[in-house]
Formats: structure tokens, C-alpha cells, sequence
């Protein structure tokens, strides 16, 4: 039996479509109907003024008594009154450019584009940040359609590089975004651990709402290599050659122990984090984190 779109890997979503607009459009579709109110919702709109109708409009908006009125196609605009501003912080360092059927920065990036796509959805402002060492590019936020496409545009373009420092990044935005907001990461946090932390705390100091995602491969949570291998530090450039067989037990202890002080800091600072695993659909770990975040509200 042949799967949906839907119901493939997203591996498979991204070699199956050439646009990321419709990958993100896929994703979010299937289950925008069965979310009553978005954990992203805040927003009241009061109707402003009409424009001429242009292809591609949301059909909900036109005004049927215009038409039937005066013939022509008339599309209602709203002032929006919005305290939902939404900043997405994606890490594309070069140790996000590992991964075998996907690698985690296209994983992030189908991410980000779907969470870009949902917000603009319910009518709050989306921005967008590429970090690696330092700020790489950012577009501020904004809940015009067509950001979007400048978002989708701009995340196709970006690929993996150069070494990660979290924390001046961090430390740099905590001092530009003063006004509460929502911030979501979406990084490996391979970072050095203490100034990783300091940065995520100096941005909590404005309250902002911050949800973290830390993205993995299974090689990085099981370390499941088999054989004589040479690993490549892909930020520091050095390698080793080992049997993983006589590092795996020392090697998944460490990961286990690092993600729980990790979430744990998380939660010291009432950061929103969650684990994803690149070999789990992204439809399915966007919709588990969405309804469960929705019961909280």
C-alpha cells in the first residue's frame, strides 16, 4: 500500500518535493483543523479597510456582499492587535550539517518552516535568526503572507558552517529583544555547557517564553557504529580512529548525563526543551509537542 506524503520519514519529504513551501504546507495541514486554539494564539483583530481581491487569498476573508452587491471581488482587511511575536533561532553550525538519510539542519529547517507556516496561520508575527558563531542573518518579525515566502527563501539558501558559540549569540539578542516574546532554538546544543546556560538565563532575563529543541541523529543518542571507524570532528576538524565497541558504553553514559543537566537547567529556568530524533517523522513531533503544549493553556 503507497504512504501519503504525510506519512512519510522526513527524510523522504524533503528528496520528494523541491520546495520547502510545500513541505511545510504538508506538514502543518493535516492537523491545523484539529487544534481548537493555537498554543501560539494572543492575538484581536478589528476590520480595517477592503482590498481588490488577488489570486491566491484566503478565501475566508472575501466579502460575499460586496460581490453580490457590486460584481467584484473584495478581500476584508483587519488592523491586528497581536502580544505574540515569535522569534525562531536556528543553530547552522557545522556540526548541524550531520546526519546520514537527513541531516540535522535540514530536519531544523522543515521545522522551522513548518512552525513559520502554523504562526503566520494564526495571524501572529514570525522572525527569523541563522546563528552559528555569530548573528549570520535575521529578519524581524512580521505576520504579513508574505513573510513566508522570505523565510522559506532564506531557509533554502542556508547551509551548515563554521563553530558554534550559543552564548554570544545569546547574550547579543537577550540585549536587542527587550518587548516579552516568544523565542524558539532549534539547535544540537553542542556548546560548551556553562556558557551555553549563562546565555539561555541572560535571555530569560525579559520573560521571554522560550521553547528548546535539541535535535540529534540516532548516532549521536545510541552510538550504534560497528567496526574499525575514523570520526570526524566536523567544527574542530580532528579525527579518531577507534572500535566504537570500546567507547560505546562510556560514550552514551556521558550523552545521557549531558542531556539530563541540560534539561535539567532547562527547567531551572522554566525553559520549554524537548528531544527530537531526526529518524521521527517531523509532522508527528510537531503535532505530539503542539497538543501537549496546547493542555498547559
Amino acid at each position: 500500500m503507497n504512504r501519503t506524503p504525510l506519512e512519510l520519514t522526513a527524510a523522504e519529504l524533503i528528496s520528494g518535493f523541491d520546495s520547502l513551501d510545500l513541505i511545510a504546507r504538508l506538514v502543518v495541514e493535516g492537523f491545523l483543523t484539529g487544534l481548537h486554539r493555537s498554543p501560539f494564539h494572543g492575538f484581536s483583530v478589528e476590520f480595517s479597510q477592503h482590498r481588490s481581491y488577488i489570486p491566491g487569498d484566503d478565501l475566508r476573508y472575501l466579502d460575499w456582499k460586496v460581490l453580490a452587491r457590486t460584481d467584484r471581488y473584495s478581500i476584508k482587511q483587519y488592523e491586528e492587535e497581536t502580544n505574540v511575536r515569535v522569534y525562531i533561532l536556528l543553530d547552522i553550525s557545522a556540526s548541524m550539517g550531520y546526519g546520514k538519510n537527513i541531516s540535522k539542519l535540514d530536519y531544523a529547517k522543515l521545522l522551522a518552516a513548518s512552525l513559520a507556516y502554523f504562526i503566520i496561520r494564526q495571524r501572529d508575527a514570525v522572525g527569523l535568526t541563522l546563528y552559528n558563531q555569530d548573528i549570520q542573518n535575521s529578519i524581524k518579525p512580521s505576520s504579513a503572507p508574505s513573510q513566508l515566502k522570505i523565510v522559506f527563501e532564506i531557509l533554502e539558501q542556508t547551509r551548515a558552517s563554521a563553530r558554534t558559540k550559543s552564548s554570544l549569540v545569546f547574550h547579543q539578542l537577550a540585549e536587542q529583544l527587550t518587548r516579552k516574546s516568544m523565542i524558539i532554538i532549534l539547535s544540537d546544543f553542542m556548546d560548551e555547557e556553562t556558557e551555553l546556560i549563562d546565555g539561555l538565563r541572560h535571555l530569560r532575563h525579559y520573560h521571554h517564553d522560550i521553547i528548546a529543541f535539541q535535535i540529534l541523529t540516532e548516532d549521536e543518542l545510541n552510538f550504534p557504529f560497528q567496526g574499525e571507524m575514523e570520526f570526524i570532528d566536523l567544527e574542530e576538524n580532528y579525527t579518531l580512529k577507534t572500535l566504537p565497541t570500546l567507547l560505546r558504553k562510556q560514550y552514551v553514559s556521558q550523552m545521557r548525563n549531558f542531556q539530563s543537566r541540560l534539561m535539567q537547567s532547562m527547567l531551572d529556568q522554566n525553559i520549554d526543551f524537548h528531544i527530537l530524533d531526526t529518524g521521527r517523522p517531523v509532522r508527528n513531533a510537531l503535532f505530539e509537542y503542539l497538543l501537549n503544549r496546547k493542555r498547559h493553556f
